[in-house]
């Protein structure tokens, strides 16, 4: 048998391996070489070739192409540099200009500012309040006075020490000026003429600038430094009048510009380049009269020193126009050496500092309940005996009646009981109305910063004892202004006057710039209703709580105010009380509506024995002065008010001002006449007719001057009690 063939590798070729860079390249040796020789010569002759031959191989033309180059980016570079320059000198010589001129100004030119001479204020008849006085300023040159070549610097710290002790400054103050890198730095202002020719002999007049500029001064001290306020060294107001008129009493500063060279030495140049004037600040002219503030001032400050009280408030307004004719407040203080003084004596309570008013407010709820008749004139209201319980509270009277009281002797014996009674018939939306519109829980706007609007709660707050206790002044706070001014609107028949204090600006000329009209904003009770009330605190007066108000020959109407003060630190009420008096005169045609506060009084607490004495005494004080009741007691002379304003001694020695106001108060006021000659008569409080038949009695020569035929003599001249002169003459002033 023939063998079987097999499948050999010729027979059946064998599958090629699958391609991969290893077999590609382990497959190259297999390409025929002709055909590689063939590829290489191929692309040498291309590369060989004349139009592709590569211009980097000519060393001409690659020089030639460098150069042009580098010779583009240096013309760019240098047009990047030219305009940077050219943006730059356009932001300095055409935008920046202007800020780079004022630099080279104030390298060259010190700019000092003066102030201008504040407006004064005045009283109503034009008594001068607040005025400015000019004062010398002692500035230096700290370069000018480190760059002296003939001082060395152990003379420069010598006449820094004395520098020191004669301006009365700490060393480092006097050095911490003298190394400033400027032309002028003040030393101290306002100086003493002493202090100020003390460091002229110090021998460094070369660096110093004297100059003046106004201050501020104050001629009666603290007369009315409360409503005045103060200022501070530049004249800007900080309290008072001062600071609610800061804008117009200010007036327009002045501006000087030194020019200097670099070594600080002045160049004489036109004066009128280098200073703008200013222009002084207007006045102001108030309500205030200074004899009446000074009489309020007067018995406040007797009545808080007798009762050992922590303060006084008292206000003196024309009920008829709401004008403020006094307003004081003790402690007071020297508006001219405010800084000696706390903030807290300061401060303007009368305005600022709200308080329950007690029993006064019963004033204001008898004439609520009569302006809407729920109660007669004639009812008789059950007091329970002194004690009334509302839940769980219990209302009790201080002075308590068993049988029952009127309307009148409601108020008369001041019955806490029978005034809740008279609330609830007026009820609570009521009773709020009506206080609302006689001003409580409302500022008065009368112009004066810090005023306090009061505590004085919505009605939909109130609880039922609330309403009970509001009536009779208890959980409702306000300020003596707002209860002065609702006290009023009963004096003048009903109508709410927004009080005034400001009655014109004038400017320096003395035209008038701006009046203040007296303006009525609202009618809050009938004329009816009004009157009743009067009639029923003319008896609190004469038969009440308030008998030590009572002026001899004239009917006085008022009300009496004991109340609590809030504990510190909880709730309730703590030991502290406040005694005051609210009431006008005469009580038929009131002329002046008076409040007196007495806060914390030691000796007693009601208000009927600590404020109606001084109560009394400033109504009978003012009206003296206002010529409506004859003048008993010491006359006052009112020239003392009407001194020419002095500059004030600035840094005077303490021990010499007090050696000084030893011997003053050891001299007599009144110089006491010679045994045997007779002694000037006093004419002050009678009237035209009374006047000169007592002179024509006396055989005297009467000189009158003021209304002809009318008014009463409320100045002469020489006073009561001098030596009568030998021709027997005496000026009189009526009004």
């Amino acid at each position: 048998m023939r063998p079987q063939h097999t499948p050999t590798a010729q027979s059946t070729p064998p599958r090629p391996p699958k391609r991969t860079p290893q077999t590609r390249h382990s497959s190259a040796p297999h390409r025929a070489p002709a055909k590689r020789r063939a590829a290489r010569s191929g692309a040498a002759a291309r590369n060989a070739s004349p139009s592709r031959k590569s211009a980097a191989e000519d060393p001409v033309e690659k020089q030639h192409q460098s150069f042009f180059g580098r010779l583009f980016i240096v013309t760019v570079v240098l047009c990047l540099a030219f305009s940077g320059l050219a943006y730059r000198a356009y932001d300095l010589q055409v935008q920046r200009s202007e800020k780079f001129r004022k630099m080279i100004q104030a390298s060259q030119v010190a700019t000092l500012r003066l102030s201008a001479r504040r407006g004064t204020v005045f009283d109503r008849n034009m008594a001068p309040l607040a005025l400015s006085v000019d004062v010398d300023s002692l500035g230096i040159n700290p370069r000018q006075f480190r760059r002296r070549h003939k001082m060395t610097r152990r003379k420069r710290r010598k006449l820094v020490r004395r520098l020191s002790v004669i301006l009365k400054k700490p060393l480092s103050s006097v050095q911490r000026v003298l190394e400033q890198d400027s032309f002028f730095a003040w030393l101290k202002r306002h100086i003493s003429p002493q202090e100020m020719q003390a460091v002229k002999q110090l021998g460094i007049s070369f660096a110093l600038r004297p100059s003046q500029e106004p201050r501020r001064f104050y001629p009666n001290h603290a007369l009315a430094s409360h409503i005045l306020g103060h200022t501070d060294i530049d004249g800007r107001g900080l309290a008072g009048v001062e600071r609610t008129f800061d804008r117009l009493l200010r007036g327009k500063p002045q501006v000087l510009r030194l020019q200097h060279d670099t070594k600080g030495r002045h160049i004489l140049i036109n004066p009128k380049m280098m200073s703008r004037r200013g222009s002084p600040g207007a006045n102001l002219l108030l309500t205030l009269d200074k004899t009446i503030q000074f009489h309020t001032e007067r018995e406040l400050a007797k009545a808080v020193t007798k009762f050992e009280a922590k303060r006084g408030i008292a206000i003196v307004m024309n009920p008829n126009n709401g004008d403020v004719l006094g307003l004081a407040v003790y402690p007071t203080f020297d508006p001219n050496k405010f800084h000696k003084t706390k903030p807290s004596v300061r401060s303007n309570w009368a305005v600022t500092a709200p308080y329950e008013p007690g029993s006064t407010l019963k004033a204001l709820t008898l004439a609520i309940s009569r302006d809407l008749r729920v109660v007669r004139l004639k009812e008789r209201m059950d007091c329970e005996n002194g004690r009334m319980r509302i839940g769980r509270y219990t209302i009790r009277d201080d002075h308590p009646k068993k049988y029952p009281l009127t309307p009148q002797e409601v108020l008369q014996y001041s019955s806490n009981i029978c005034t809740a009674k008279l609330a609830f018939r007026i009820g609570k939306k009521r009773l709020y109305e009506y206080f609302r519109n006689f001003g409580l829980g409302q500022r008065t706007n009368i112009g004066l910063p810090g005023e306090s609007k009061g505590i004085f709660h919505h009605y939909k707050r109130w609880a039922k004892i609330s309403l009970a206790n509001i009536a009779f002044g208890q959980g409702v706070a306000v300020t003596p202004l707002q209860l002065i001014t609702a006290i009023s609107a009963i004096a003048n028949g009903g109508l709410l006057m927004q009080p005034r204090l400001y009655k014109a600006v004038t400017n320096a000329d003395g035209q008038t710039i701006k009046t203040f009209p007296n303006r009525v904003v609202r009618r809050v009770l009938s004329e009816r209703a009004a009157r009743e009330t009067r009639n029923m605190m003319a008896a609190v007066v004469t038969k009440g709580t308030g008998t030590n108000a009572a002026i001899d020959g004239m009917t006085s109407a008022g009300k009496t105010g004991t109340a609590q003060k809030p504990a510190k630190g909880r709730r309730g009420y703590g030991k502290g009380r406040i005694g005051s008096f609210v009431g006008f005169v005469p009580a038929d045609k009131p002329k002046l509506a008076i409040l007196v506060v007495i806060d914390e009084p030691k000796k007693s607490k009601y208000g009927g024995t600590v404020a109606a004495p001084a109560w009394k005494q400033i109504a009978v004080s003012s009206l003296q002065y206002l010529g409506d009741i004859p003048s008993t007691g010491e006359p006052v002379d009112i020239r003392q008010f009407a001194q020419p304003p002095v500059a004030p001694k600035l840094n005077a020695d303490p021990k010499k001002q007090a050696g000084a106001s030893k011997d003053a108060s050891k001299k007599p006021a009144v110089r006491p006449a010679k045994p045997g000659r007779p002694q000037t008569p006093s004419f002050l409080g009678l009237e035209w007719s009374k006047a000169h038949h007592k002179a024509q009695r006396l055989g005297l020569k009467l000189k009158t001057l003021g209304t002809s035929g009318r008014g009463y003599v409320r100045y002469q001249r020489p006073p009561a009690g001098v030596p009568l002169r030998n021709r027997k003459e005496i000026t009189v002033i009526f009004r």
